[in-house]
């Protein structure tokens, strides 16, 4: 799996953060 969607479930992180990590 990958580490950005894993923080992602685990905390809330801004929007900005969150695209990003999504489009990566």
């Amino acid at each position: 799996f990958r580490t950005e969607k894993f923080v992602l479930q685990l905390l809330p992180l801004p929007h900005e953060s969150s695209n990003h990590l999504r489009g990566s």
